[in-house]
């Protein structure tokens, strides 16, 4: 799905839509539409966009993770996997700043954000999605998505409760935004649908757009195609591909599903009993042995 010249997305373009220029983030840096930025303005193309640095987690005498570190490289698909109980989500759960590590360090865009909220890390750029289904019922399809664009909405209580001025050319212009988030998702014809009638791969991909909905600068999908059927998987595959190339969003990808990994994946980092095992490209992790001894059990 080609993406035409229009609106800028975490430095590159959305379609075109007439009189819509979307909010930018806090300290945004607006790219030019080849996705290059200010020479004064860009984080050097060397730092990553996130350092995970010796990562240790405890619960009690229980250890959730010990000692991870690697790093996630700007505009890649990095896929985390291993067994269950590897310690994947509790990774997901830390870089989100819903847990907060017994020691170590990540850093984001060159800074460490090790112990910021969950809400301050969201501020950064970081969108994520759960495992379970969380949209709002009773909310129809484009107000779930709409909820994506919280972090960019400047009107306060008081103007958006009275709906008025600013706050109400504010919310035309992000609800335009999250029409075209609805148009790349191609769920055009269910926009005005309540969210939680629909089939569950076509909630999931709701719960899709309102990350995207956020421009996020790196994207944490948490097994997004867990209980799909394969035409499911095959859709979500897709859009997740396009998020990474179309719309230029970093990605971290925790998912089971070895050939889903493999097709999709630039970089593998495998977790077991929480260490890292192995780290490097798909072709490379499949065929290391401490990978198919997780997976597989001991050989002979």
């Amino acid at each position: 799905m080609s993406m035409q010249p229009g609106l800028t997305y975490t430095g590159r373009a959305l379609p075109e839509a007439a009189g819509h220029a979307p909010c930018p983030p806090d300290n945004a840096q607006t790219s030019s539409l080849d996705g290059t930025a200010p020479i004064s303005q860009a984080v050097s193309v060397d730092t990553p966009l996130l350092s995970v640095e010796d990562i240790c987690l405890s619960f009690g005498g229980i250890h959730a993770l010990d000692g991870v570190s690697y790093d996630v490289s700007r505009g890649e698909i990095l896929s985390i996997i291993g067994p269950n109980g590897a310690g994947k989500t509790s990774m997901a759960n830390i870089i989100c700043g819903l847990y907060k590590p017994t020691s170590g360090r990540i850093a984001f865009e060159g800074k460490s954000r090790t112990n910021l909220a969950p809400q301050s890390v969201a501020g950064l750029g970081i969108s994520r999605t759960f495992q379970n289904l969380a949209l709002f019922r009773g909310l129809s399809v484009i107000e779930n998505i709409l909820v994506g664009r919280h972090r960019h909405m400047r009107a306060g209580l008081f103007g958006g409760g009275l709906h008025w001025g600013f706050s109400r050319q504010e919310e035309l212009e992000h609800r335009q935004f999250v029409e075209e988030i609805i148009t790349f998702l191609e769920i055009e014809d269910i926009r005005s649908v309540p969210a939680d009638t629909l089939s569950y791969g076509l909630q999931k991909r709701v719960e899709l757009g309102r990350a995207l909905a956020a421009e996020p600068k790196l994207l944490m999908l948490d097994e997004p195609m867990a209980g799909m059927n394969g035409d499911e998987k095959l859709e979500m595959v897709r859009f997740i591909a396009d998020a990474n190339v179309d719309l230029g969003t970093t990605i971290i990808l925790i998912e089971h599903d070895m050939s889903v990994v493999m097709d999709i994946s630039d970089h593998v980092v495998v977790l077991d009993h929480g260490c890292k095992i192995a780290d490097g490209t798909a072709e490379e992790v499949a065929s290391d042995d401490s990978v198919i001894k997780a997976y597989m059990g001991a050989t002979e």
